[in-house]
């Protein structure tokens, strides 16, 4: 991997991945979490000033500015190059291609794990949320089935528990790729829609084949976002701490399951009360949803 760690670096760089003239280059030693500040000199390669390196210029030899980038423009899509000095990511800022080298920060020391833990605890409300609707019809099972008009039928109660896993079973074929065809965080986005469609149309619902549907939907869901959350948090979590953050995922589908259990004793004996139990996950999906603008696509260390 050509190294950017001088001022030609950046051409070098340019050579080995036959990127188009219109591409940038950011460096990287450090990105923090919370703002992705630019710890490297803070300004596009080494010998560009602001003026050029946004106009997709060249890298003139004059004076060099340093300068701000913008977290909110800054969107990190895949690995495109690995090497001893660090790690190259291919993404867009403002809309335009950009490889951003994050070296590794052995040299510096272990960062500090509050800086990812708060994005750790985004993460894992998707397995939260994994375990909420893995048991949430389990408690008001027989209240649903009053309302819908299938008491007594094993196989149709069946169905309603463990369709959302079916549905959580197609969303696993596809999470890996989709992680890395559009990112993380935008890859947790995209696993709220189907969560949010399908705990509506659970809840609103007044025939079986409604109900399958719903948690069908929901399943999907289920299934993008807690393989991609492990990746997230193996990827932002230090190395000191990886395994502890890692066990947050169990244990957070663990809490879903038990706050699911507790939540619907009271209301498993009151017909259509589970509507409001069903669409009372709809609040956690909005809050994860943003949450995540706040949250990094990706950090420095691995």
């Amino acid at each position: 991997m050509a190294d950017s760690s001088g001022g030609g670096g950046a051409s070098k760089l340019k050579q080995s991945r036959s990127f188009d003239g219109n591409d940038a280059y950011i460096r990287a030693d450090k990105i923090d979490l919370t703002t992705l500040d630019i710890q490297l000199e803070k300004h596009y390669t080494k010998g560009w000033t602001k003026d050029k390196a946004a106009s997709g210029g060249g890298a003139p030899q004059g004076p060099r500015e340093d300068w701000e980038i913008d977290p909110l423009k800054l969107e990190i899509r895949y690995v495109i190059a690995h090497g001893t000095y660090g790690t190259v990511y291919r993404g867009t800022y403002d809309g335009r291609d950009v490889a951003v080298k994050s070296a590794l920060l052995q040299e510096n020391g272990n960062p500090p794990w509050k800086l990812s833990l708060p994005h750790i605890c985004v993460a894992t409300l998707v397995s939260f949320l994994f375990g909420y609707h893995v048991s949430v019809v389990n408690e008001p099972l027989e209240s649903i089935s009053l309302d819908l008009g299938f008491a007594g039928n094993t196989l149709a109660e069946g169905l309603v528990v463990s369709t959302c896993l079916g549905g959580a079973f197609v969303g696993c074929l596809f999470s890996g790729s989709i992680a890395d065809g559009i990112g993380r965080r935008r890859s947790f986005q995209l696993s709220a829609l189907p969560m949010i469609i399908g705990a509506a149309l659970s809840a609103s619902s007044n025939r079986l084949e409604g109900m399958l549907l719903g948690r069908f939907l929901v399943g999907t869901g289920m299934g993008l976002g807690p393989p991609i959350a492990s990746l997230y948090v193996t990827e932002i979590s230090p190395s000191y701490v990886r395994g502890t953050y890692g066990s947050f995922i169990q244990i957070a589908t663990c809490l879903g399951i038990i706050a699911a259990l507790f939540i619907g004793i009271p209301v498993k004996d009151v017909t259509g009360w589970y509507r409001a139990f069903l669409m009372i996950s709809s609040v956690g999906i909005i809050l994860i949803v943003m949450l995540l603008l706040r949250c990094g696509w990706f950090c420095g260390w691995f």
